[in-house]
């Protein structure tokens, strides 16, 4: 009954735990498995935000059309042709005007787990153990002026912080 009763609460901490975790969003590094103009990728409602030196790209799709077409390639294995299926999805990019050229980005707040990317033929393509943050700072973008994004209940966030003088 006592290994019962641990095994339960062993679970019940995994589960919360997990749950905690999940109003946050992940910034993925890049550490070759992704375009070199890419340094971290957020994983968004809906969405992706690829975030580059001055560049940010939001990249949004109907996640529930992708889910369905993601079971039909499953079902259909061999015989599916993606070709022959559309999915809404848009694009759009914010870029920071005039930024220093200097890159520092600083990571902050490692998380324990990572991600791995095996996708496709090409092993330079391969990643694994690709580490997870829950911030960024772009230092220096500006004289100045550095960038802090985080989330906050799975909402994306950004500071600029301006040092005084």
């Amino acid at each position: 009954m006592k290994i019962k009763f641990y095994i339960f609460i062993s679970f019940l901490f995994i589960s919360l735990n997990a749950i905690g975790n999940s109003n946050e969003l992940n910034y993925v590094k890049n550490i070759g498995q992704w375009n070199s103009k890419i340094n971290y990728k957020v994983n968004l409602q809906g969405g992706n935000l690829f975030l580059e030196d001055h560049i940010f790209t939001y990249v949004f799709h109907d996640a529930q059309a992708l889910h369905e077409l993601h079971e039909l390639e499953h079902e259909l294995r061999e015989s599916f042709n993606a070709s022959n299926h559309k999915i809404d999805a848009y694009s759009f990019k914010v870029e920071l005007l005039n930024t220093n050229n200097t890159k520092t980005i600083i990571e902050k707040n490692p998380r324990n787990e990572y991600y791995n990317y095996f996708i496709g033929n090409n092993p330079e393509k391969w990643a694994g153990k690709v580490p997870i943050y829950k911030d960024v700072s772009y230092q220096s973008i500006y004289d100045g002026v550095n960038l802090h994004l985080y989330s906050q209940s799975l909402n994306l966030k950004y500071d600029f912080i301006v040092s005084a003088g």
